[in-house]
């Protein structure tokens, strides 16, 4: 059962709370964050939306605050519990921007690009208690091994030749002992690549967004094994 499914049977009264938590629980949706997606729904339920992962939003905290996606694409929802204060979730590449949500609205955002996305509250009467949030998107590669004529297709963009945004690219191959730049500023969503020599090679992006100027962290560096 997908959680959409899952969320619609909790809201039609087929499925009761402590069910529906283990079933989110079973999904990979931690604890803290279904209890509160739980009562997200109650009070609104067209939250029920799609969304790959859930994020939980407090007076002065997300959680969870470090989330990891599977690949490029994916989508995350923050879910607005704080009472006392609006919050926003913002990052300096705008990838993210919520914007200030009130108590019990969502926010839905597909992660186009990879990279580290570090976010926070914009709310500046809480400067005792900052929001941050970290974003992980790796990088895609295909195949993951293969002999030395292999031809490997690197991708860190669902969009191409997006005039915001542009992406950086370092590698590291089999003779090299620190990340060396290969890519600087470029427009294209991904490249294929030929090695020229056996061993491991790995790789990491970020975003750059042109306007701001403002980068993302690294993304988790993904491999490929030449043989």
């Amino acid at each position: 059962m997908e959680r959409q499914q899952l969320a619609r049977r909790y809201l039609d009264g087929q499925m009761g709370r402590r069910v529906f938590l283990r079933r989110l629980v079973g999904f990979g949706v931690a604890l803290p964050a279904a209890i509160a997606y739980a009562d997200l729904l109650r009070a609104d339920p067209a939250a029920a939306a799609f969304y790959d992962y859930y994020i939980g939003v407090q007076d002065f905290s997300y959680f969870p605050a470090l989330q990891k996606t599977m690949f490029v694409g994916q989508v995350i929802e923050w879910g607005f519990q704080g009472s006392s204060y609006t919050h926003s979730t913002t990052d300096p590449t705008q990838v993210i921007d919520s914007g200030f949500k009130a108590q019990w609205n969502v926010y839905d955002a597909t992660m186009p690009f990879s990279g580290t996305f570090h976010y926070h509250c914009a709310e500046t009467t809480h400067p005792a208690n900052p929001m941050k949030g970290t974003i992980k998107v790796p990088m895609s590669v295909s195949p993951a091994s293969g002999p030395l004529t292999t031809t490997f297709t690197l991708g860190w963009s669902q969009i191409s030749g997006d005039p915001a945004h542009s992406f950086d690219v370092q590698r590291k191959r089999p003779s090299d002992t620190t990340w060396q730049n290969w890519i600087t500023g470029t427009l294209d969503r991904g490249i294929q690549y030929t090695p020229i020599a056996k061993g491991t090679y790995s790789f990491r992006t970020r975003t750059r967004s042109t306007g701001p100027g403002k980068t993302s962290g690294w993304s988790p560096a993904r491999k490929i094994l030449v043989t």
